[in-house]
């Protein structure tokens, strides 16, 4: 099931974005949205993403590895899609060295748009990825 996040959520969304990609979560930002994939009442998967006029900015999607390969992040995708009106095009930023999501997002539509250098902060490059609706 995919749904919004709640507040019982937030102990283990804080986690696993400090773990896997070393930050912290804003729950209350403007524009901001955070859907759970939800199997068995328990939280396998999400998307963080921003509606910013005509555009989804996908801030980050994870599925637990135990989880992965079964579409989930597929469906969290499509969700937002089908959930948000007026949307011309998705983009977000991908590390150079992560082919296996450049992978799902070249297999979901997205295409390389340019590069941005030393866009992280241990100085890896990003791919700005585009998606038209």
């Amino acid at each position: 099931m995919i749904r919004f996040e709640e507040e019982k959520d937030h102990q283990l969304l804080e986690k696993l974005y400090k773990e896997i990609f070393a930050t912290n979560i804003s729950f209350n930002a403007d524009f901001k949205y955070i859907k759970v994939y939800e199997i068995d009442n328990q939280v396998v998967g999400f998307i963080d993403y921003s509606v910013i006029y005509e555009r989804i900015e996908i801030n980050y999607i994870y599925v637990l590895d135990s989880y992965q390969r079964r579409g989930i992040a597929t469906e969290l995708l499509n969700d937002v899609i089908k959930t948000t009106n007026d949307i011309l095009n998705i983009t977000l930023e991908v590390n150079v060295n992560n082919q296996k999501a450049i992978n799902f997002y070249q297999k979901n539509g997205f295409k390389i748009a340019s590069k941005r250098e030393r866009y992280y902060k241990n100085g890896d490059d990003a791919y700005l990825m585009i998606r038209v609706i």
